[in-house]
């Protein structure tokens, strides 16, 4: 069952979201990506399936947001995709949420250098990951945060490829059709600064 947390009104009109701390938070107070926020991610990324552990998504959003204006350096990578994940960027989604949260929202999200759009990197060739399915997201957002051991996707990646071995199958053609999943390019800083625009241009300004 989802918790139900009041709307209390904190600074700014924002709600005071300080009880989240400890649902996502962990004993050492950094991120917890993997418990109760991967499971609000996952909640947000495919509504149909997955049971939220906080039942108002703002809540979340106000929580991602300020941690990032906080300077949260460690999480940031994770973090930002976190909160653009969370982040409602459908019209009649912002009204929802408020002039007040979009405003944080805007902040948070230029909080991330654009430099880094004109800026060369290693993946200008392959590219970026761009939009794929949000379903993809929590589990992509767990790896960024704590590596790729134990990451669904490669384990089951890994799986299916021992298969393909043990039916002799050419494996240099099978990487070339099946390659690993990798998380390299999601906290690339030009990624970043890619999805931290793309959300200012889809986050309206209040007024």
């Amino acid at each position: 069952m989802a918790v139900n947390f009041a709307e209390d009104p904190g600074q700014g009109g924002l709600p005071d979201v300080g009880r989240l701390d400890g649902l996502y938070l962990d004993e050492d107070g950094g991120i917890d990506f993997s418990g109760a926020l991967k499971r609000d991610l996952r909640a947000r990324a495919d509504e149909f399936s997955h049971q939220p552990v906080v039942d108002d998504n703002r809540l979340t959003v106000v929580w991602l947001a300020q941690r990032l204006l906080a300077g949260a350096a460690d999480d940031d990578p994770a973090l930002l995709l976190a909160l653009y994940v969370m982040t409602p960027f459908g019209a009649g989604e912002q009204g929802w949420m408020g002039p007040e949260i979009v405003t944080l929202c805007r902040e948070a999200f230029a909080t991330i250098d654009d430099a880094a759009l004109n800026a060369p990197c290693p993946h200008d060739d392959s590219g970026h990951p761009g939009e794929p399915a949000f379903e993809h997201w929590p589990s992509v957002i767990e790896a960024v945060a704590y590596g790729e051991d134990g990451w669904s996707e490669l384990e089951d990646w890994l799986e299916e490829r021992a298969y393909a071995e043990e039916d002799g199958e050419d494996m240099e053609e099978y990487d070339e059709d099946n390659p690993r999943p990798t998380v390299a390019g999601w906290d690339c800083p030009k990624h970043l600064a890619e999805l931290a625009a793309n959300a200012l241009r889809r986050l309206a300004p209040p007024g």
